[in-house]
């Protein structure tokens, strides 16, 4: 049943987003790989939560997710850096390169104490001040 539901809420979820197929598709990919390593139940919301910036809090396991995340992503690297290119490239599979280099270079500077304050950081960052909608 929870398998039902998980892919209802996945093919409305498609549906309806304003990401690329190929960008649904990675954070589905992804996600599925956090929730087990993190031991988070595979009919948790984190996912769309954090895709749409939805209740987002600073809640420990959301940022081990985020971090998780866009270690998988490629965003960030084992020393806690930002790839740049490479967070502007998966964007701009649907959006206007300029524009997503412009909010990733500004937000990558974010900061925070720790790797996990530095990911929360820069989602926060990134849904403030982009340009587009989700």
């Amino acid at each position: 049943m929870t398998r039902i539901l998980l892919v209802l809420a996945l093919i409305l979820h498609i549906c309806f987003a304003d990401y690329s197929k190929y960008q649904l598709d990675t954070f589905k990919d992804i996600s599925m790989q956090c929730y087990r390593n993190l031991g988070i139940p595979e009919d948790s919301d984190i996912l769309q939560r954090i895709e749409y910036n939805r209740n987002i809090t600073e809640d420990p396991l959301i940022k081990e997710f985020l971090l998780c995340g866009q270690k998988l992503l490629g965003w960030i690297d084992t020393d806690g850096n930002f790839q740049n290119e490479t967070i502007i490239r998966f964007f701009s599979d649907r959006y206007d390169a300029e524009q997503v280099k412009e909010v990733v270079e500004l937000c990558v500077l974010s900061g925070g104490e720790t790797v996990l304050d530095k990911v929360y950081n820069f989602h926060q960052c990134y849904f403030k001040h982009k340009k587009y909608a989700l």
